[in-house]
């Protein structure tokens, strides 16, 4: 019997090819997307799953209290280590501390290499097991561990095993293990290309180890650990919240585990909670596979509406003859799984046509790879839902037909059609709030990349040289580069010119009020740097060496000057680690760190040898190129390292990417969403225009005109779409807060993009369905009288 149903279906489908093809697109496209939505999801949700400890490491976070906000970050003192091997080591298997990532020079005989990595305790190993391909993971004294590529750029084809590995110029390490390269899909790829001994970055600062590991203010590190399976996170979490409470009273620091299960999807917080992170995105993706997959069904259950239409007679006769309404049923739906089977395969060779471009909006490297037996099983799941959900309506209602009256032509196929209209505003109301927030997230954007940017960006170029001996002999280098003619100006500094160096406590001065808490971002810059980045004061003056005491001034921004209030006075004090420093200047808010958030109130100390990235204006009379030929040039007279020439304008843009690739996404599938709604509208005019031929034959007949006609055709269809725009613009107001809501400095919702975009869907309606009643009320009555 099935076998019976399927030779009608392919019958049916060869028969009426145009409605077919609508319906296989359609299907096609919308499942080639629900499918790599799902992928991507999957990928989502399995990152980091590779390490085989990923149930029971976490990393410890501190939330402190600075400037009266809370704020949660992954950094910890070597004392957090000891105190939990101490006092809480039941709870816990393994315990390392570690840097954060930090690139510094590699080097052989032969080879020199800037790669990042982690200086790092001896356990750290055993708690993330990279796999080993040479060697041990042991971390000695005098050993290092370094990935399968940086042993190939180092070492070539020799065994690297016992090899000397020269640590910035100085310090000699033996290779002790070669370790497999971490995979895209966890938290340390290309970040983690070597483990160094914590010793050695120990002898980088400027006290001794004994006083390290007594410095709870010394917050450069990450610390992990590797629990016991017989406590939860949560748990341990509350035994633990409270041990820096007694040393660092200032900022009541809490201190939590953060599992590795959250660390990709879950890594913002605000106020001291986990609030969110990338698993906003990974729902916004949720949503637009549901959206496509809704519209996709829709569209299928119009089309295929419109298409058996015709099969009112073939459904009489088969009854007449004896068929059950169940075998009708059965007929249509084993139809509706044919469709959807075609299209299932096509879906997945679209999808692999289309991988690459989905890589390139997520910057994943995502293949569809059908190795994974469960996410096989969820996309044909996912076919036999679509199948039954699209094949249900069109298999109830044509097998629903009287024999009687089809066979005596007094079946209609009037009426209201509740169901199929409904249909339609539902396939324009997520086409429709999809382009909204399409325009919403677009808005955003230029709106933060026209904020005001406190300096000039016009042919600013940097780079950070781990090279001292540059830095010994900046001044010389500056010297040499001025003579050369190629840049109006050099400085340096200890931090690019969009960021601030780093956050830090433990300022004082003379206030009403309580500021033991106050945090403020920090930089050194040398006195050329406001003059050569362009910046702009509002009150005071510049450094300048000819003032001796400037070696204790300080500069602030508008936003410090907010906080600290009336005492931000030029001549008035900041007390910071045991030296008072003179407001010389206020300059207006330079824009740091993230274009999205609040300016951070920051203070600017004169540079005192610390600063590595080297920042100068080219001149703007001649070629850039020939002019970064010449600053290179000159550099290698100072050190052996050619400098990594940036321009400022282009590092600032990379704050962009992820909300741009989120916007290019979004409007890709606004875009797909538009064209499968509009394959529904299509189905929908070709159907209802089928079912009143007669009727506009007779009205032309009667001398209606063809505007007439057309204009009482194309009000029916507006009216939906009207309707869906009615739905869909309060549900994008009360959405559109919610997706601006992580940014500070954020764009406000404009009655123009509702305009813009009801426009831009009644055009593409209009003349998707005008073209087509055009052609019906043009047509010769006679026809259309003679065909019924």
């Amino acid at each position: 019997m099935i076998k019976n149903y399927i030779k009608i279906g392919f019958r049916n489908l060869i028969r009426n090819r145009q409605y077919a093809l609508l319906n296989i697109v359609g299907l096609s496209f919308g499942l080639a997307v629900v499918l790599v939505i799902a992928l991507w999801t999957w990928n989502a949700f399995q990152f980091n799953k590779e390490f085989k400890n990923y149930n029971t490491i976490g990393q410890v976070m501190v939330t402190g209290t600075y400037s009266g906000e809370k704020q949660t970050d992954p950094i910890c003192s070597p004392p957090f280590a000891s105190t939990l091997r101490t006092k809480y080591g039941n709870y816990f298997q393994y315990v390392a501390l570690a840097t954060h990532p930090l690139s510094n020079i590699l080097a052989n005989k032969q080879t020199k290499i800037e790669e990042t990595g982690v200086f790092a305790e001896s356990d750290y190993t055993n708690i993330f097991q990279p796999k080993i391909l040479k060697g041990n993971a042991e971390i000695g004294q005098k050993d290092i561990l370094i990935a399968a590529s940086l042993a190939k750029s180092l070492f070539g084809n020799e065994d690297p095993i016992g090899k000397p590995v020269i640590l910035n110029g100085k310090d000699i390490l033996s290779v002790s293990g070669v370790f497999e390269d971490f995979s895209s899909e966890t938290s340390f790829y290309k970040s983690i290309q070597y483990i160094a001994p914590m010793d050695i970055f120990y002898s980088y600062l400027p006290y001794d180890k004994e006083r390290i590991l007594q410095m709870w203010n010394l917050n450069y590190f990450s610390l992990y650990v590797q629990t016991n399976p017989t406590n939860t996170f949560g748990q341990i979490s509350a035994k633990i919240k409270d041990i820096a409470a007694p040393y660092e009273t200032d900022i009541k620091p809490e201190v939590l585990l953060h599992p590795m299960s959250r660390w990709h999807l879950h890594n913002e917080f605000k106020n001291g909670k986990n609030t969110g992170g990338l698993i906003y995105t990974v729902r916004l993706f949720i949503a637009i596979g549901i959206g496509v997959l809704l519209l996709v069904i829709t569209n299928f259950v119009n089309l295929a509406t419109a298409q058996n239409a015709g099969r009112s007679v073939e459904v009489g006769v088969r009854k007449a003859i004896g068929a059950g309404r169940s075998n009708l049923i059965y007929q249509f739906l084993v139809e509706s799984f044919l469709f959807v089977f075609i299209s299932g395969v096509l879906a997945v060779i679209l999808a692999f046509v289309g991988l690459p471009i989905f890589r390139k909006l997520t910057a994943s490297n995502l293949e569809l790879n059908f190795s994974f037996i469960v996410f096989v099983g969820y996309y044909l799941f996912v076919l036999f839902l679509v199948g039954i959900l699209s094949g249900l309506y069109p298999a109830f209602y044509l097998s629903s037909f009287q024999p009687v009256k089809v066979l005596k032509s007094q079946l209609s196929f009037g009426g209201k059609n509740y169901l199929r209209k409904s249909l339609i505003v539902c396939q324009f109301f997520i086409a429709t709030v999809l382009i909204f927030m399409t325009m919403l997230v677009w808005r955003q954007i230029n709106y933060v990349k026209n904020r005001p940017l406190g300096y000039d960006t016009n042919r600013l170029v940097y780079f950070n040289t781990k090279d001292t001996s540059l830095v010994k002999h900046f001044s010389a280098y500056r010297t040499a580069l001025l003579k050369s003619g190629s840049v109006e100006n050099v400085a340096i500094s200890s931090a690019p010119v969009y960021q601030l160096r780093k956050s830090e406590g433990g300022f004082n001065w003379d206030s009403e009020r309580d500021n033991s808490n106050a945090i403020f971002g920090t930089t050194d810059v040398s006195p050329d740097f406001a003059n050569t980045v362009g910046w702009q004061f509002v009150k005071g003056r510049n450094f300048n060496l000819n003032h001796p005491s400037d070696s204790s001034a300080i500069i602030l921004n508008v936003a410090a000057a907010n906080y600290i209030g009336k005492e931000a006075q030029i001549g008035h004090r900041i007390r910071f680690q045991d030296v008072n420093y003179t407001i010389i200047g206020i300059v207006n808010n330079p824009m740091m760190n993230s274009p999205f958030g609040k300016i951070e109130p920051g203070l600017f100390f004169l540079d005192k040898g610390i600063g590595q990235y080297i920042t100068m204006r080219l001149k703007s009379d001649q070629p850039a190129a020939s002019l970064l030929q010449d600053v290179t040039k000159i550099a290698k007279s100072y050190s052996s390292d050619a400098p990594n020439l940036l321009f400022v304008d282009t590092s600032y843009q990379q704050a962009f990417i992820e909300i741009e690739r989120n916007a290019k996404f979004i409007s890709v599938f606004s875009i797909l969403a538009i064209f499968i709604a509009v394959l529904g509208l299509f189905g929908l005019s070709s159907y209802a225009i089928e079912q009143k031929r007669k009727e506009i034959g007779i009205r032309k007949v009667l001398g209606a005109s063809i505007f007439g006609l057309w204009n009482q055709f194309v009000k029916e269809f507006l009216l939906l779409i009207i309707l869906s725009f009615i739905v869909s613009i309060p549900i994008s107001i009360i959405l559109m807060p919610n997706w601006l809501a992580p940014f500070d400095y954020r764009t406000t919702i404009s009655p123009i993009m509702f305009i813009i975009g009801i426009g831009v869907a009644i055009s593409i309606a209009l003349l998707t369905i005008g073209s087509k009643i055009l052609s019906a009320v043009k047509a010769n009555p006679v026809n259309n009288l003679r065909s019924e």
